[in-house]
């Protein structure tokens, strides 16, 4: 976060990457549930967050993260509806 240039910085709020780091495999369905919910909110605040910024960036890297943006976007349009979990 600090190298991004100081207009850009507030695109992306500080995020915890512990889990990134140290990732806990779920075993129950509830669960994959829980860690996929996770994976969808976690893409959706980045897709969400980013987008409106694309135009500040140099074309080269706008293309780039614009890539990356639409990856990241199929997340949410592939991801399963919440399954059923018994409690």
């Amino acid at each position: 976060m600090a190298s991004a240039p100081p207009a850009l910085q507030s695109a992306l709020p500080p995020l915890d990457l512990g889990l990134l780091a140290r990732p806990c495999y779920p075993r129950t369905a509830r669960e994959r549930q829980q860690h996929l919910q996770t994976a969808v909110s976690v893409t959706t605040w980045l897709v969400e967050g980013l987008t409106p910024h694309l135009p500040a960036l140099e074309p080269a890297l706008r293309a780039v993260v614009a890539d990356y943006l639409a990856a990241l976007a199929k997340v949410q349009l592939t991801s399963s509806p919440p399954m059923p979990v018994a409690m």
